[in-house]
């Protein structure tokens, strides 16, 4: 990938979105590396469930792939921090 296509994707990222709880605390878990499979239970959701609200969270923030949902989430404060 070519260094202005990389750019692209990050821009593309950046959209912001108010997001229910519920999505937060899946985006939080998806951050983490958590799968949809994995999340359901922490939740208290079936997989479907669990599937459509990945859906939901990338549609609205406007990620085509896990890797761009990842990349927004830790802009955005949702992924884990590195620090202790």
């Amino acid at each position: 990938m070519n260094k202005g296509a990389k750019q692209t994707v990050y821009r593309e990222t950046l959209k912001p979105v108010d997001l229910s709880p519920k999505l937060k605390e899946m985006l939080r878990l998806l951050a983490a590396g958590k799968t949809t499979h994995q999340c359901a239970p922490l939740l208290g959701i079936t997989e479907r469930s669990s599937e459509c609200y990945r859906q939901k969270i990338m549609e609205l923030t406007g990620c085509r792939t896990p890797v761009t949902l990842g990349v927004w989430a830790a802009q955005h404060g949702y992924a884990p921090s590195d620090k202790s």
